[in-house]
């Protein structure tokens, strides 16, 4: 749910109404560009609770300032926000107002857009594999000149494959230092993003 705040200086009847929300995703490297639309759905706006009936016979939105409630639900496997170097997914509410004054017939337009963001999810109960564990087995060696400086065998276990937004990601692991004479005083654990691009033929992960 979104909340449009409405300010109309005074009584005007409402013409025609349009809110819609857009989803896109831009590629473009390698000398091609591309857009393609995720979601497109238009939204009610419901002034009805607002409006006040007259001699006239139509109903007009009183001067004053409203609070608008609009409820929308987007499809659970679109992805969310993202700005990246090649590419970019974002998403937009606009609303459009055709209004004529009360006391003539004056039109005009009212429209507003704004950015939102998204945050994906992934429907994990829909992929058992996702919620089988990950092993990872490393034997890393590193060398200066002609003399080892590391020599260590890893071992790591995520408890899943894949995580929503929000989740802990557990990770336990042994780490056996197997140089004689070099002790490992750090260890550090980095979660990465992979993002594949498409534009035309041009494929690209960053």
């Amino acid at each position: 749910m979104i909340e449009m705040h409405l300010r109309i200086p005074e009584a005007v009847q409402v013409i025609d109404r349009e809110a819609v929300i857009e989803g896109r995703c831009r590629a473009s490297f390698a000398n091609q560009d591309s857009i393609h639309t995720l979601a497109k759905q238009n939204i009610h706006i419901p002034l009805e609770p607002l409006l006040l009936p007259t001699s006239k016979g139509f109903s007009i939105l009183p001067e004053g300032s409203h609070l608008i409630p609009l409820h929308f639900m987007l499809p659970q496997n679109l992805p969310g926000t993202l700005s990246a170097k090649s590419g970019a997914i974002a998403y937009r509410l606009t609303i459009k107002l055709k209004l004529k004054k009360f006391d003539n017939d004056e039109t005009g337009m009212v429209e507003a857009e704004k950015v939102l963001d998204i945050l994906g999810k992934v429907p994990l109960r829909c992929e058992p594999s996702y919620h089988q564990n990950v092993l990872l087995n490393r034997h890393i060696k590193k060398r200066v000149l002609c003399f080892n400086r590391l020599n260590a065998a890893v071992k790591l276990e995520l408890q899943k494959a894949a995580f929503a937004v929000g989740e802990h990601v557990l990770v336990t692991g042994e780490i056996e230092n197997q140089h004689h004479s070099h002790v490992i005083k750090h260890v550090a654990i980095e979660i990465r993003q992979t993002v594949l691009y498409t534009s035309g033929d041009a494929k690209k992960s960053e």
